[in-house]
């Protein structure tokens, strides 16, 4: 009788769980936009199974997949949008990004050492609490515009910024018409970068790597990737 045996996870406790799925929910935009919750609710469920309100959760941000493009308006943007948004509004939800780490035609892409590493460096630091290690990449925290009409972007770097060549091309801005265009200018300020839109006029948006296999081009000196975002811009 299964009812009378010792179920397998009675006296299991984890120190925290790593999840990395998401390609299925990009079938459409309401199931990318909903992955949000969902996230939050499996992260709510297994605590409550363990018994263990902060149990530590590591997600895997979506990688690359499909032909390499600049800017697009993919589903893949909007499900990694939603994982990094379930990360900042949980302070026990931590994510590591595999955007740069992508194959045109493999939605599985075969380097998995390098998420491996990305992982166990976030779990040493988040989950045993070695200060020292890096846990992931610049986080977005703030866009903002200033009195120039130059928008500034405020990071959580985790070490120190470094941008690749041709970072402009992958920051789109977009004005009140609800057009995009890619950026004339970035450079960085301490923990910040700070844009030239290409257009004159209100910017009232701001997306970077946003498509379902972008060029990557905002690191730390860890050389761990940003995650890919969007944010409106505050006054």
């Amino acid at each position: 009788n299964y009812n009378q045996k010792i179920h397998p996870l009675k006296n299991f406790r984890p120190t925290g769980m790593i999840w990395y799925q998401g390609e299925s929910n990009t079938q459409s935009l309401e199931r990318t936009t909903e992955y949000r919750n969902l996230l939050h609710c499996m992260a709510d469920s297994w605590r409550r199974q363990f018994d263990d309100p902060e149990m530590p959760l590591i997600i895997v941000q979506l990688a690359g997949y499909g032909k390499k493009r600049s800017f697009d308006q993919g589903l893949w943007s909007y499900l990694r949008d939603s994982q990094r948004i379930a990360a900042a509004e949980d302070e026990n939800i931590h994510m590591i990004s595999a955007i740069d780490v992508g194959e045109e035609q493999d939605i599985h892409p075969q380097d998995k050492k390098v998420v491996g590493r990305r992982l166990a460096a976030c779990a040493f630091n988040k989950v045993y609490d070695f200060a020292e290690i890096v846990p992931f990449g610049p986080e977005i925290l703030k866009c903002s515009a200033l009195a120039d009409g130059r928008i500034k972007l405020d990071f959580a770097a985790h070490g120190k910024i470094k941008l690749l060549e041709n970072t402009h091309q992958n920051i789109y801005i977009a004005s009140e018409d609800g057009e995009f265009s890619a950026a004339a200018a970035v450079v960085v300020d301490g923990e910040s970068l700070i844009v030239t839109p290409s257009k004159a006029g209100k910017a009232v948006e701001v997306r970077y790597a946003w498509a379902d296999f972008p060029g990557c081009t905002i690191f730390n000196d860890s050389n761990y990737p940003a995650s890919s975002f969007r944010m409106f811009v505050e006054d």
